[in-house]
């Protein structure tokens, strides 16, 4: 029940989230039955960590998590899957806690993931390891500030994007457009931030995460104005029309990729 709040909070009471996350079994080690178990109750942890912001046990136990599957080479092998998940997980965990040093290291363990765990690597599994290294490359460049790297790391894997296309799924390729977006956009290549934009809301032939599409629309008001678009009467409610108030504005901010200084 836990798990499935996670992927929808807003239907789960409250009371009842504190009732099973403040349980016994959540607080204290256990001695479970199968890796899979050992696996399964750290992952429930960092749920109920996330729900209520506990960044730093999220850290730890994201941390635990891969680990353990890192350490049973036979199911990285076996399913990559699950690998991949818990290497996108710790990303992210690392992220909140700015550990970019971690990042580096994770990055390096990508790029040599098939020597590694000795994995014979089909097409789609290709895919699936390639979109994870553009998420946590371009995410690194981007939360780290290293821009002008940022762009030349988009600019250099621009034919894999397009070659493995089919393989990644759209909500995180429209991540990545945003994260190439916002890193030409903090290094002033305004056009080229509005063309990784476009491709999010204009070329989308499927639907998306509406946070994604608000970002990218208030990044485009941005760009509009940077480069001096003089008809921005109308323009902004014509691109966000109602879709604003479907967030609070502050919530829109607060959750932008990076802020620029101004």
């Amino acid at each position: 029940m836990l798990k499935r709040a996670g992927r929808n909070l807003l239907s789960l009471d409250r009371k009842k989230l504190k009732q099973y996350g403040e349980s016994t079994l959540l607080k204290q080690e256990v001695i479970p039955l199968s890796s899979y178990s050992k696996s399964m109750y750290v992952s429930l942890r960092g749920i109920y960590f996330g729900m209520t912001d506990r960044a730093h046990l999220i850290f730890s136990d994201s941390e635990r998590s891969f680990q353990m599957v890192r350490d049973n080479s036979p199911l990285v092998q076996k399913s990559p899957h699950i690998y991949f998940t818990k290497a996108r997980n710790y990303f992210y965990s690392l992220i909140r806690q700015k550990k970019f040093e971690g990042i580096k290291r994770l990055i390096a363990e990508l790029n040599g993931f098939e020597g590694i765990y000795n994995c014979k690597m089909n097409f789609k599994l290709k895919g699936l390891l390639f979109t994870l290294q553009l998420e946590v490359n371009s995410g690194y460049y981007l939360y780290s500030c290293q821009f002008e790297s940022g762009m030349r790391h988009v600019k250099s894997v621009h034919s894999e994007v397009e070659n493995y296309a089919s393989e990644i799924p759209r909500d995180l390729m429209n991540k990545y457009y945003l994260t190439a977006a916002s890193i030409h956009f903090y290094m002033e290549h305004y056009r080229s931030a509005i063309q990784f934009l476009n491709r999010i809301l204009f070329f989308n032939k499927t639907s998306f995460d509406i946070d994604q599409s608000l970002f990218a629309k208030v990044i485009l008001v941005i760009v509009q104005f940077e480069i001096g678009n003089e008809n921005m009467d109308g323009y902004i409610q014509r691109l966000i029309g109602s879709d604003i108030l479907l967030k609070p504005f502050s919530y829109l901010v607060e959750k932008l990729p990076a802020v620029k200084d101004v």
